[in-house]
């Protein structure tokens, strides 16, 4: 995949309200490294970080705390962990909402072929703050930054001093027990709203099943978006099926030899965020990765059964769809991918004999 961290990181800072963090460059070196290379990994994200530099979405000044600051005409957020997701999936949101500390609705009303590229959230036990950005094939590119009303200050002796963003400069509405924050240069006056009205007139329950059919069916490991694509066409609709790109599945291998299991790499922790003269100092922030497990070892030494195969090392290098929903029986699909394109495949693989049967 090609990696042009400038497009990236003005891509990220045009659609995610906030906070602003690098978040092209971080997604695609989160993509690029191996697991077991995480160390190292955190030490070049940090180098991306001080690359890109961090200034704000709107121009907020985000500093200790996690709570909006409207006062005097002035916005401010103040942050000190984030958690990024990007091409989130149902269970993703429907977790993060079941762990907020406010009943969150969800955007609804925005166009029918918008999609959640990017989920925001923090702190990372009990969200009080979640950004969900959205962009469709159309041009439409928004980030909903939702916050707990009940830490949303009106004293504008807590901004920053030297803060010059103006209220005017952003969207601002209430539902429920939420507060809703989108930069008016992500979409007009009349979307703005029509998305207000639809959520006013929404429910909890309601917008998460609205906002699923925008969600990702599948948990995306680094793959192209015509990967996806095709992978999307032969996916179970249980919602549990991971997709490793070319890249991600040249590692199966070697992970199955040490009985490793494959790791969630779409999820980044940025925790202990300094401030700097009222601005977050994301070079100085601690990165992680979480040790989520999207396939057991059991499912990576059945894909590298499959690898092993002669018509597939034929016809790769290719991308994986893994399917274990059943726990006797795993369902693996072969997708070809850049110059090897060809016919996907479908193997049944049995989990305990890691016995291989051709289903197409």
């Amino acid at each position: 995949m090609p990696f042009d961290l400038a497009t990236t990181g003005r891509s990220a800072r045009e659609n995610i309200a906030v906070p602003d963090v690098p978040l092209g460059g971080i997604r695609e070196r989160s993509l690029a490294s191996a697991r077991a290379a995480r160390r190292r990994t955190a030490v070049a994200l940090a180098a991306v970080l001080v690359f890109a530099g961090a200034g704000a979405a709107y121009g907020a000044k985000i500093y200790q705390g996690v709570r909006l600051i409207l006062g005097g005409g002035k916005v401010a957020v103040n942050i000190a962990s984030l958690v990024m997701v990007r091409e989130p999936t149902a269970a993703d949101i429907r977790d993060i909402a079941e762990r907020a500390t406010f009943p969150v609705i969800l955007p609804v009303g925005l166009p029918s072929d918008a999609r959640a590229t990017m989920v925001l959230y923090a702190p990372r036990e009990h969200p009080d703050s979640v950004t969900i950005d959205y962009s469709s094939a159309h041009g439409f590119g928004a980030g909903f930054s939702l916050f707990d009303t009940s830490h949303v200050e009106t004293n504008s002796t807590a901004l920053p001093s030297q803060l010059e963003q103006s209220e005017k400069d952003v969207y601002v509405w209430r539902v429920g027990q939420e507060t809703v924050v989108v930069p008016k240069s992500h979409m007009t006056g009349q979307d703005q709203q029509r998305i207000q009205t639809a959520m006013a007139a929404s429910s909890r329950t309601d917008s998460l099943e609205r906002t699923t059919p925008l969600l990702q069916m599948i948990s995306i490991q680094g793959a192209s978006s015509e990967i996806v694509q095709i992978a999307s066409r032969y996916a179970p609709a249980n919602g549990r099926a991971v997709l490793l790109d070319e890249r991600y599945s040249s590692l199966i291998p070697a992970d199955a030899a040490k009985g490793q299991a494959f790791l969630d790499t779409r999820v980044v922790y940025l925790d202990d965020i300094p401030s700097d003269n009222g601005e977050p100092d994301y070079s100085q922030a601690k990165i992680s990765f979480p040790k989520r497990t999207v396939i057991p070892p059991s499912g990576v030494r059945a894909i590298a059964v499959v690898l092993r195969r002669g018509e597939v090392r034929t016809n790769c290098p290719c991308a994986i769809l893994f399917d274990g929903s059943d726990d006797s029986s795993f369902r693996i699909w072969t997708i070809p991918s850049g110059s090897h394109r060809g016919s996907v495949h479908e193997y049944s693989v049995d989990a305990t004999t890691l016995r291989v049967t051709p289903r197409s």
